[in-house]
């Protein structure tokens, strides 16, 4: 009698489920995979966009408290002209110490105090000392303010070492006590020896200048996002490992 072997039909089926199986497994991480791309390079940029504007923000802020600073080391020499000036028995004596020149050389000797990484300067159009004329963003600024924009200019920009920093210029507005020295009539020489630019108050008088270090803001970004990062290729990895003794399991 002879005996024929047949293939079992439980074993068969066990073939094709197993088939199955890895097939739904496949395309299940092909689709998570697609998924965890699209939100990882979502969440990046929000959170690069996000990141970018709170350090532009706290940057804006510190400038503007630098500015005010110095500003008001300007506006007490300004305020102080008359007792600096007058003598003892009463008779003006000009000493040769004004606003500008106090507030350039405040600037200067806290560009140097920060071995010129946060850099302060003033600037103007057709500056009275050559040293004080604009750059390219700080032109750009003066335009801006010149042509009835807003007082204030600022942005990211690479210096010529590759480094990222952060430009603010903000408008100095000519004042009544200005007008001694930049009022009219245009030509005549001012106390100081210079001639006089006819200005009147409330016009621009020129701007101040400064410049900071970015790169430890964009150190500090680059850490949010490889922690972000690591964080979502952690949580892909548990999912992807539960999902494959799930089906391991069935």
């Amino acid at each position: 009698m002879e005996h024929h072997k047949r293939t079992p039909r439980n074993s068969s089926a066990g073939l094709k489920s197993e088939q199955r199986k890895s097939t739904l497994l496949r395309r299940y991480i092909v689709l998570t995979v697609a998924i965890a791309v699209v939100v990882i390079a979502g969440y990046t940029a929000f959170t690069t966009y996000q990141r970018q504007g709170q350090i532009e923000q706290q940057l804006v802020a510190e400038a503007r408290v630098l500015n005010s600073s110095v500003m008001s080391t300007w506006q007490f020499i300004e305020n102080e002209q008359t007792n600096i000036n007058t003598d003892r028995d009463g008779v003006y004596n000009f000493k040769g110490i004004y606003c500008s020149l106090v507030g350039k050389s405040v600037a200067k000797i806290f560009t140097d105090k920060t071995s010129e990484e946060y850099r302060m300067r003033y600037v103007r159009f057709n500056p009275r000392n050559i040293k004080d004329s604009p750059d390219e963003f700080e032109s750009t600024a003066l335009n801006q303010f010149y042509g009835n924009g807003p007082d204030e200019m600022y942005g990211f920009e690479t210096n010529d070492q590759g480094e990222n920093e952060f430009r603010y210029v903000a408008a100095i507005r000519v004042t009544s006590s200005c007008l001694d020295c930049h009022g009219s009539p245009v030509g005549e020489l001012d106390v100081t020896g210079h001639p006089k630019e006819g200005l009147s108050e409330g016009d621009i008088g020129g701007a101040v200048s400064i410049t900071m270090p970015a790169n430890l803001y964009d150190n500090n970004l680059q850490q949010t996002l490889l922690s972000a990062l690591l964080l979502m290729v952690g949580f892909l990895t548990v999912v992807f490992a539960a999902t494959f003794f799930f089906f391991r399991s069935q």
